[in-house]
């Protein structure tokens, strides 16, 4: 019950402990449930807690680890979302320039109603994306 498969064997060593009539009336009685002496249930509890602490020491500093990799990606992912989007407003811009350069050749009324229909439609459909990436509320 208190041997793991492959665990080396070592030499036991003598340890005292005190405790209150009450606790060790209980541990007595769960030794007996167990059926074995209250040294050996006492060592086995002592040596579950001390697993249990390595365990505890080894998942925190996995859960540390995770927090520094998490940053950096989460740090990573805004700079090239922020470059994506900068990116995105620059073609955008360059589109409208040439737009607007096209109307402005042909002279032409019917371009210039294209151009501000295509503008009109463009806040249309980025107006809710734009307002959450804000965190405001445009009613306009």
């Amino acid at each position: 019950m208190y041997r793991r498969a492959g665990r080396p064997s070592c030499q036991p060593r003598r340890v005292t402990v005190t405790l209150t009539p009450q606790n060790a009336e209980t541990l007595e009685r769960f030794a007996a449930e167990a059926g074995v002496s209250m040294s050996a249930y006492c060592g086995h509890q002592l040596e579950r807690c001390a697993m249990q602490d390595f365990e505890l020491l080894a998942n925190d500093a996995a859960v540390l680890k995770l927090r520094e990799v998490q940053q950096e990606f989460l740090e990573d992912f805004r700079s090239l979302y922020g470059e994506l989007l900068l990116r995105q407003a620059h073609e955008v811009t360059a589109l409208r320039t040439q737009v607007t350069e096209y109307a402005a050749q042909a002279g032409n009324a019917q371009a210039m109603a294209v151009k501000e229909a295509a503008w009109q439609q463009a806040r249309t459909k980025l107006r809710a994306v734009t307002t959450r990436l804000r965190g405001t509320n445009e009613t306009q």
